[in-house]
C-alpha cells in the first residue's frame, strides 16, 4: 500500500528503478499534514534525494539518504542555487522555483 500512497510533485525515476532517485515535494497549507508520512515513506523506499519546497516561506530543505537515513545537506532560500547531490550538472536557480 505504501507504494501508491503518495504522488510526488516532481520526481526522476530512471528505467529499471524501484523508487525515484530524486523528489521535489511542494508543500502548501493543505498538504503540509502529510509531511512526516511522506518523509518516512520516501526514506523507507530509498529515495536518494528528497527536497521539501515551502512556497510560502520561499525555502527548500534538501535531504540526502545516507546509511538508510535522511540527513539535511542544504537549506536554500530564494536567490540561492540548488545543486543536486546525486545528478551532476543539475543546477536550478531558486528564483525560477519561487517565481
Amino acid at each position: 500500500n505504501d507504494v501508491k500512497k503518495f504522488k510526488p510533485d516532481i520526481f526522476v525515476m530512471p528505467d529499471g528503478s524501484d523508487a525515484p532517485k530524486i523528489i521535489f515535494e511542494i508543500f502548501s497549507e493543505s498538504t503540509y499534514k502529510f509531511k512526516k508520512a511522506k518523509y518516512r515513506t520516501y526514506e523507507k523506499y530509498g529515495v536518494v534525494e528528497y527536497n521539501i519546497v515551502n512556497l510560502r516561506s520561499e525555502v527548500i530543505v534538501q535531504y540526502k539518504l545516507i546509511d538508510g537515513s535522511y540527513q539535511i545537506t542544504n537549506n536554500l532560500k530564494k536567490g540561492d542555487k540548488y545543486i543536486s547531490s546525486i545528478f551532476k550538472g543539475l543546477i536550478i536557480d531558486t528564483n525560477f522555483i519561487f517565481s
